[in-house]
């Protein structure tokens, strides 16, 4: 439990760490929601990947067979693509189009605010 309590304050913290940066920078607040949400979205389809055991690495559980990994993964992409890139499902999220640099930051974000933990399970299990 607490493993997860930890995960869920470092992705908050690394969310708000973004609306903070963005809200300071100037940007309208339809653009920092998108930045927050899409954020929110890759972290967690990685802390998919990453809570598949709290012992093993990704490195090892990726190999674990599991039908409906693909599956999952394919839909939220096919979700989140739909939610950032079309302007009907945008306007029902109040969201908006983001600079493609703005995306990436999202993804690596999202990527190290819960890939940590990777790192904290190789120093666990090296002790």
């Amino acid at each position: 439990m607490l493993n997860s309590v930890l995960q869920g304050v470092v992705i908050a913290a690394g969310i708000l760490g973004l609306y903070y940066y963005f809200m300071e920078k100037g940007a309208g607040l339809a653009y920092v929601r998108t930045i927050v949400f899409i954020t929110l979205i890759v972290s967690n389809v990685f802390l998919t990947f990453v809570n598949r055991s709290f012992d093993e690495t990704i490195f090892k559980t990726i190999r674990y067979k599991n039908n409906l990994t693909k599956y999952v993964l394919l839909a939220s992409i096919f979700f989140l693509g739909c939610i950032a890139f079309i302007p009907v499902v945008q306007g029902l999220f109040g969201l908006t189009l983001l600079k493609a640099t703005d995306y990436g930051l999202c993804l690596g974000i999202g990527f190290i605010i819960t890939l940590w933990f990777e790192v904290y399970k190789m120093l666990i299990r090296k002790k």
